[in-house]
C-alpha cells in the first residue's frame, strides 16, 4: 500500500518483497474438502495484489525469480 500511495519507489518495493519471508499455501487437514482444507500462504496474497492491479505481472516475476 505504501508503494501505491507513492511512499516507496519501485526499487524499494521490489527489495522489500525479495527480502520478505514468503510462504506457500498448504493443505492443513486431509479430511477436510477443498477449499476448506487449504491454508493460504503469502505467495497467494501476492497473487491477489497482482490480480487487483496493484502490482504488475513483471513485478511478480521479478520477486519470484529473485527469491527461489
Amino acid at each position: 500500500m505504501e508503494y501505491v500511495a507513492g511512499e516507496l519507489s519501485r526499487e524499494q518495493l521490489l527489495k522489500e518483497l525479495v527480502d520478505w519471508p514468503w510462504t506457500s499455501g498448504r493443505f492443513d487437514d486431509a479430511d477436510e474438502p477443498w477449499p476448506e482444507a487449504y491454508v493460504r500462504g503469502t505467495w497467494d496474497q501476492l497473487l491477489d495484489v497482482v490480480r487487483e492491479g496493484l502490482l504488475t505481472d513483471a513485478d511478480y516475476e521479478y520477486v519470484f525469480n529473485h527469491t527461489t
